[in-house]
């Protein structure tokens, strides 16, 4: 059942430029053999990188990625059937058939003469089960990521990135007659058979901010930004598995003419809008003072009850830099912080809100089960963001050429209108329901001292 396992990896990158760009690209390959017999791994992976500054008003930056790996074979802690689990891994069933092969004893033999078939298949020769097993899995992703930096004029910027991500992950399994999955028994009514999955995910965003910085004399210097991103996932799932398959010689590709057991199909969206808002005063160098705004927009939500205005601010005193602290000597560097925040929370399923049908053998009618479309989720209207606020007051301070540091901070929590998929009595015909329900508030303080006590060669 093991074998030697040989690996390669190879990479290969290039990079270089000049004041005015760069580039750099890489790329890597590895194959790797498993050690268990019809099993190994294999990855390809490549990357692009360039930045061009074109004047000294415009510049870009590009990124890619590309990765594609793949996997073929059992694992030894691959658990294949629910009746008689613990059996049903790959070095219980070698043990289970003949942990020692004589040189008069076919490898090709599907079971141990010694032991009477039909109680389980545990007695299956492992060997012979895994040589002939197809199970393949491919994972793909692809990244692309650009910015353009626009300066309009002195201090004023645009900037406008853009990304996307998509992911493609691809099962393929294919048991024939001389499999512990594939062979029939009373174990096992489903004969030859297979299945195929594949699921597809991507996102993608969109971001646009345009900012100002301005330094006024000496002691004024203000910071803006203002700007609203979109951004948008998609996921799609096809599945489907088939039994009592003909013609085993054909491979996965004899699945059509097998008999459908499992068909999935699955499709999901989501897309979120937000403006965003930020301002941050700095007086003296000393005093220090920001606020930012966000409001989100979610399709998760439905209509009147998407969008959520998030707040946040900040102050922060600079006391160390205050002549009258500096004036004491052993105080390095001293700081009081004080800020306030929200935050949204939409991380339910993408139409958890809306009501649901499914359709199903549900009732009798002229002696036959009639199939009927009934609801299956009884969605809320009413759903909309989950919100955390929270205070934190701390101070910073240095002594000694900060060799004894201490922090203190003081802190409030209060997460409010909790996203939870709720129970509900079954006298309603449903079983869970999301819900804003709740407030849950955390409070605490933080104590934090480091010493350096020893500091010499």
């Amino acid at each position: 059942m093991f074998v030697n396992a040989p690996m390669m990896i190879h990479n290969l990158s290039v990079m270089g430029g000049k004041k005015e760009y760069r580039y750099n690209l890489s790329g890597n390959f590895v194959d790797q053999k498993g050690v268990i017999i019809n099993s190994g791994y294999k990855k390809f992976q490549v990357r692009g990188a360039f930045s061009h500054k074109v004047n000294k008003w415009l510049d870009y930056d590009v990124n890619m990625s590309y990765m594609e790996d793949q996997t073929y074979g059992q694992t030894s802690s691959a658990q294949l059937s629910e009746n008689n689990s613990y059996t049903t891994h790959l070095m219980y069933r070698v043990w289970g058939y003949k942990p020692i092969l004589s040189e008069n004893v076919d490898e090709e033999d599907l079971f141990d003469d010694d032991i009477t078939v039909g109680v389980a298949n545990t007695v299956m020769n492992p060997y012979v089960s895994n040589m002939n097993e197809q199970v393949f899995r491919k994972k793909s992703r692809i990244l692309l990521n650009g910015k353009v930096e626009f300066k309009l004029c002195e201090g004023l910027k645009l900037t406008v990135k853009g990304g996307y991500d998509r992911l493609v992950v691809r099962r393929e399994e294919f048991y024939n007659s001389k499999t512990y999955k594939g062979y029939s028994s009373a174990y096992n009514n489903k004969d030859v058979n297979g299945l195929f999955n594949e699921q597809n995910k991507s996102s993608w965003l969109s971001e646009n901010t345009l900012s100002y910085k301005k330094k006024f004399g000496k002691a004024h210097t203000l910071d803006l930004l203002a700007g609203f991103t979109l951004q948008g996932t998609k996921s799609d799932l096809f599945a489907f598995t088939d039994i009592k398959v003909p013609n085993e010689d054909l491979g996965i590709s004899g699945m059509d003419d097998g008999l459908p057991e499992t068909t999935t199909v699955t499709l999901s969206r989501n897309t979120l809008m937000s403006a965003i808002a930020r301002a941050n005063y700095q007086l003296l160098g000393r005093y220090l003072f920001t606020f930012s705004l966000r409001a989100d927009g979610s399709s998760k939500f439905t209509r009147g009850h998407r969008w959520g205005v998030f707040p946040s601010g900040a102050f922060a005193w600079r006391m160390g830099q205050e002549p009258w602290m500096k004036a004491a000597g052993f105080i390095d560097d001293a700081k009081l912080r004080i800020s306030y925040g929200v935050t949204g929370n939409n991380r339910i399923d993408d139409f958890a809100a809306y009501g649901s049908l499914v359709m199903g053998d549900h009732y009798a009618m002229d002696n036959n089960v009639k199939e009927a479309i009934v609801p299956s989720n009884l969605g809320n209207d009413e759903l909309t963001w989950e919100s955390t606020s929270q205070i934190d007051i701390g101070y910073d301070i240095h002594f000694f050429g900060s060799r004894l540091n201490a922090t203190i901070d003081l802190y409030r929590k209060i997460t409010d209108n909790l996203l939870l998929n709720a129970n509900v009595p079954y006298s309603s015909g449903y079983s869970n329901v999301y819900k804003n329900v709740g407030k849950v508030m955390n409070d605490g303080l933080e104590l934090t001292l480091n010493t350096v006590n020893i500091r010499t060669k």
